[in-house]
């Protein structure tokens, strides 16, 4: 990941991340276990990816100034996302007996979350 948000802006790398993400929900959702391993795959290459984008895009949106602290809130919250989760899809899966409907609100907050960060204005000159 480090490598190429060294050379292609990485909002848009963070927007094909989240994107191969909610596409890999959308295979799991419509192909059964024809499309499983691809999409067990677009899904898993994301994890680890979303850490790194945090610290790099904090660093680049906020300096470094206050990093520590900003840093933390953020990876905060995304930790809190993170243990909701399985929560979460859990009980979707008690409610409705099958995964259909987390697995497409996740493609849909990750399509929503690649439009917002696809959006993000270049960065801030280096002082």
């Amino acid at each position: 990941m480090g490598w190429t948000i060294d050379r292609v802006f990485a909002p848009y790398v963070a927007a094909v991340v989240f994107l191969l993400t909610a596409m890999g929900c959308a295979l799991l959702n419509l192909g059964g276990s024809q499309t499983a391993p691809v999409g067990a795959f677009l899904i898993g290459f994301a994890l680890g990816a979303e850490i790194d984008l945090i610290a790099y895009l904090t660093a680049r949106y906020f300096g470094m100034k206050n990093y520590g602290f900003l840093y933390g809130i953020i990876y905060s919250i995304f930790s809190i996302g993170a243990a909701a989760g399985p929560a979460i899809v859990g009980s979707l899966f008690v409610s409705f007996g099958n995964y259909r409907i987390a697995l497409w609100a996740m493609a849909s907050c990750l399509t929503f979350g690649a439009a917002a960060v696809a959006s993000l204005p270049q960065f801030a000159k280096e002082r």
